[in-house]
């Protein structure tokens, strides 16, 4: 873990958010607040198993907890994590949430604070990257320590590093968009689609699929239940009876670590729809992200086999207020397209070139070209 450390940026100040570790119970304002803000620190966990042992430490329900986005598990991370007071008292809420640490060595609450609104997805201002490279070999043996192997090594990362400072980077989603399905031939992306097409039998036979699973209780459970799934599929009388013994079945056996399809198949139990049960799913949004992301990526290649990556083209959108403050979710874009005219006098370069994300907003502007 302590080779990949993630540090979230605040998009309302675009400082980085760092554990201090002097968390304390703030004073209470005179009337009753409406959220408080903490940092999240930890380690062996993403952001959604975080927040299900935060829920389950401070006894309030996790659709009250609010975060920017999603962190790694195999990483040292710090974010900022927001969740709503309701009728709780707020001294007895914090104090749950500062003995968390005793009950998950590795998970960690700092910089607690109240505040009058909460974190929406995407509402930071990046993520600041430490990554620590072992073994790195330039075709020599690793274990080569003379003086001019480890000065050739530095002339070449130095090298490397002002190249990539020069030309910069696509700044495609990565892995951690798309969930383990990338490893299992099964991407989440194929989740997402299914939801965005209503097709709810398709979506919770892909999120039960075998090939995403990371232990052999977890594959044999959901081995047995995408069998049934497939033969009840092709039923029509007592359809709701075998979905709930079906469901019942595999959530008795089923792995504590998963927390969405537990939640998918106790709605199930509980006779709500194939719809109704998806949405009980606490990361069903996240599906749907991880397929406009995959439509973001290779909209973003096309864009670069197509006109290249010199300078800005006419029907290419642009940003023309570059402040941190103008990338912020609850500020409208200054979005511009390029026309020929600009194009020919390279008015824009590659550097000022934007994609949207695809998704649900009916506002999204897109490159025309």
């Amino acid at each position: 873990w302590s080779d990949f450390r993630v540090h979230e940026i605040r998009s309302r100040d675009m400082k980085v958010v760092r554990f201090v570790g002097n968390a304390t119970i703030p004073s209470v304002p005179n009337t009753h607040p409406t959220f408080i803000r903490f940092v999240l620190a930890k380690a062996g966990y993403d952001t959604i198993s975080a927040i299900g042992r935060l829920s389950m430490a401070s006894r309030v329900a996790r659709d009250r907890f609010s975060f920017a986005g999603i962190k790694d598990k195999s990483a040292i991370t710090c974010q900022e994590v927001t969740i709503e007071v309701g009728q709780d008292c707020p001294r007895l809420l914090i104090s749950r949430l500062l003995s968390v640490p005793t009950h998950f060595p590795r998970i960690l609450v700092d910089g607690i604070e109240f505040c009058d609104s909460k974190l929406v997805s995407g509402d930071n201002g990046g993520n600041l990257f430490t990554i620590l490279l072992r073994q790195v070999s330039l075709g020599e043996s690793i274990f080569q320590k003379s003086r001019k192997s480890c000065s050739k090594a530095l002339h070449v990362i130095k090298r490397s590093f002002k190249r990539l400072t020069r030309r910069g980077f696509v700044n495609y989603y990565g892995h951690q968009r798309f969930g383990l399905g990338m490893r299992s031939g099964m991407p989440t992306v194929a989740v997402g689609k299914a939801l965005l097409l209503q097709r709810w039998d398709d979506a919770i036979a892909l999120v039960m699929d075998p090939r995403s699973c990371v232990d052999k209780q977890e594959l044999q459970v959901k081995q047995r239940f995408c069998q049934g799934w497939k033969e009840l599929r092709n039923q029509t009388c007592s359809r709701p009876e075998v979905v709930r013994r079906l469901s019942r079945e595999a959530l008795e056996v089923l792995p504590r670590h998963c927390y969405g399809e537990t939640a998918l198949l106790h709605a199930l139990t509980t006779g709500r729809s194939c719809q109704q049960a998806l949405r009980q799913m606490p990361h069903r949004v996240m599906y749907m992200l991880a397929y406009w992301s995959r439509l973001w990526n290779r909209a973003a290649s096309v864009r670069l086999r197509l006109h290249g990556c010199k300078s800005a083209v006419a029907g290419d959108l642009v940003c023309r207020d570059r402040r941190p403050s103008a990338w912020r979710r609850d500020v409208a874009m200054d979005v511009h397209e390029v026309t020929p005219e600009e194009a020919a006098a390279g008015a824009f370069s590659i550097w000022d070139v934007v994609l949207p994300l695809p998704g649900r907003s009916v506002d999204i502007k897109y490159p025309s070209n």
